[in-house]
């Protein structure tokens, strides 16, 4: 691949596009400010002779580089970019030069045929076009209807926003949609369909491409369309699209769910009625996927996937089509066979971030439930095992920034005595001080009282 290389002081690029061989007498000249450079390719049988003639104020380094129809490159550095190669192939085809001088870039083409042994005919364009800059893009709809192909054309342009006729660089494209907090993120290949993820310009190209059919988009979202160099990612463009011409962030970005009945026993059967709605709650009528449902459990203060055997669920994924209009109802759905705290999650099969869901309560949950320790539920014993591990680190503190705290031997008995009540509770000792969670939290008040008037 052949593209324009960044300006260096004294130095030229020159390489040839050769789709094929040729035998010519005359030179393609070119004139530039520094030099004059003549150029000439000659034919032997299947060997090719590249000859460079130049005439220059100043010492000037040349680099070729020749680019076959096969793909083989070569590459020529010697002196005056002298170098011959063996290549067999017979048509009529266009040979481009390209070549910079101290920063002047200019482009030339010429015809050879090798059938006939002879160039056919002497036409020259000369342009002239610097680095790649920037690109424009037009697209023949961006309010387009779900699924519909949409056409890309794209212009690769300098910093004089003139059209690079010579680009011969790779530009690919990468899809991006709003999430639920109007962020852009990377698109699931689910929500569009890209025809390719790159494009290869060549010298027919002449810097401007059209791609018809690029892509289409399967989901009613924001999605932005990034095109950029392959060779330096900070050129690039993004094309915006309104797909239906919605124009809203996200028209499915959450599930509402409700449940009847709302607080159920175990093994009653419930209804789930679940509908999609944008991040406002407005209903979108036109959502149209599958949904996967999970169920999770509370453990402690962690959620985990509940074991099959504590419920019932009839389907795990759901169809919502256009006949539902974003909305449907589950009949007898799911039932619970054991006492907990349960979590239901709805979530799109394709995008695990566009998701819902709704908790239920089944029997005593476990912080209300009775522990181990007479008299306490599970919750009370762990606010006094939070309290009895940071105790000694509180206490040493506050006697370290008081004064009046550090030397009261009152205060010092109360607080010893508080902490070894707390871990008569805690070891189940038949002789505790505290009979239950109203004794503790009397005798934490009278300490934290104590605290405060002697401070």
């Amino acid at each position: 691949m052949i593209k324009t290389m960044k300006k260096t002081f004294y130095s030229m690029f020159l390489a040839f596009i050769l789709i094929a061989g040729a035998y010519a007498s005359a030179c393609a000249t070119m004139n530039f400010d520094d030099a004059d450079i003549c150029i000439n390719i000659d034919k032997d049988g299947w060997n090719y002779t590249l000859e460079t003639n130049i005439e220059a104020n100043t010492n000037i380094a040349i680099t070729c580089n020749i680019l076959l129809p096969n793909g083989s490159n070569r590459n020529i550095s010697n002196n005056n970019c002298q170098w011959s190669f063996e290549y067999s192939h017979h048509n009529t085809e266009k040979v481009k030069l390209y070549v910079v001088v101290n920063g002047q870039y200019k482009t030339i083409e010429k015809y050879y045929d090798f059938d006939q042994w002879k160039r056919d005919g002497d036409t020259t364009t000369t342009t002239t076009n610097g680095d790649l800059d920037d690109f424009s893009i037009t697209v023949s709809d961006t309010t387009p209807d779900k699924n519909q192909r949409v056409d890309f054309s794209i212009n690769a342009l300098d910093i004089n926003n003139d059209t690079i006729t010579n680009y011969e660089g790779k530009v690919r494209f990468s899809v991006q949609r709003k999430d639920n907090n109007g962020d852009w993120i990377d698109a699931s290949s689910s929500y569009y369909n890209l025809d390719r993820e790159y494009y290869n310009f060549d010298s027919y190209d002449d810097g401007t491409k059209t791609l018809h059919d690029l892509i289409k988009f399967t989901r009613e979202y924001q999605f932005r369309v990034k095109v950029y160099d392959d060779d330096d990612h900070t050129i690039y463009k993004y094309v915006y699209f309104d797909v239906n011409g919605t124009n809203t962030t996200n028209l499915h970005t959450k599930f509402s769910i409700t449940a009847n009945p709302k607080n159920p026993e175990k093994y009653e059967r419930i209804d789930l009625t679940i509908e999609a709605t944008d991040i406002d709650n407005i209903p979108n009528r036109n959502y149209e996927w599958t949904l996967k449902l999970r169920v999770e459990k509370k453990s402690w203060n962690y959620r985990i996937i509940a074991p099959s055997s504590e419920y019932n669920l009839d389907n795990t994924t759901i169809d919502i089509n256009d006949n539902n209009y974003g909305k449907i109802k589950t009949n007898n759905i799911i039932k619970f066979k054991n006492d907990g705290n349960y979590r239901i999650k709805v979530y799109d099969k394709n995008d695990s971030t566009t998701y819902g869901y709704i908790v239920f309560q089944i029997g005593t949950s476990y912080e209300d439930s009775t522990s181990n320790i007479d008299w306490f539920t599970n919750k009370e014993l762990n606010q006094i095992q939070a309290i009895y591990t940071i105790w000694p680190n509180v206490i040493k503190q506050l006697s370290a920034d008081y004064y009046k705290l550090r030397h009261s031997e009152i205060r010092l008995e109360q607080t010893t005595q508080f902490y070894d009540n707390m871990a008569e509770v805690i070891n189940d000792k038949s002789y505790r001080t505290f009979d239950n969670y109203d004794d503790f939290f009397d005798a934490f008040l009278d300490r934290y009282t104590l605290t405060i008037s002697t401070r």
